[in-house]
């Protein structure tokens, strides 16, 4: 699968929305989308799930970041997740 062009035809969810390309996750590469909200992410995550891809979403809590002391540009995103 292209992801510039999946990318490409997602990206007016939001102008802040962006892949990342994940090749430290053991096993088949991730592509993860984040979003500026969850609303935003839902939407995506709609549109990839109806294109029949695995998908995973979820949300990066600023409050859960900062106890665990792994804050990093992703806190505060929403990601949806192509497994």
């Amino acid at each position: 699968m292209n992801n510039s062009k999946l990318y490409g035809a997602c990206s007016p969810v939001s102008s802040r929305t962006f892949p990342v390309t994940n090749p430290t996750i053991t096993g088949p590469t991730t592509t993860s989308f984040f979003c500026p909200s969850v609303d935003e992410a839902n939407v995506l995550a709609d549109i990839l799930e109806a294109a029949g891809l695995d998908i995973v979403t979820g949300y990066y809590e600023p409050a859960e970041d900062d106890a665990s002391g792994s804050r990093d540009k992703y806190t505060g995103y929403a990601y949806v997740d192509i497994n």
